[in-house]
């Protein structure tokens, strides 16, 4: 900070127009004002989801747990829960079993 700084003059750099616009009513003029940034508004993607297909859902994950489903989950949550609920399919190969020989 500058040794002869005053509040005049830190205000006057603040980036915020407001200032800019009060003190320069005041009679105090800067052309180093710094431009407010402003962030792009964060696209969002529409829901597939409908209320039939998640109340399908949550009933099929109601069968196969015997539990409700939580309400925050949505459709892909419920999926996930129950692909890792069902066991692994038997493809019927009894090959690998050894049978003890001695």
């Amino acid at each position: 900070m500058k040794k002869n700084s005053t509040y005049m003059d830190r205000a006057m750099q603040h980036r915020d127009p407001r200032f800019a616009r009060i003190l320069g009513k005041l009679g105090y003029t800067t052309t180093d004002m710094a431009k407010a940034e402003t962030k792009p508004e964060p696209k969002l993607e529409p829901v597939e989801d409908t209320a039939a297909d998640l109340t399908a859902m949550r009933s099929a994950y109601k069968e196969a747990s015997g539990k409700f489903a939580h309400h925050t989950w949505d459709i892909a949550a419920i999926k996930a829960k129950l692909e890792a609920m069902d066991p692994p399919a038997d493809d019927g190969d009894d090959d690998e079993i050894e049978e003890d020989v001695s």
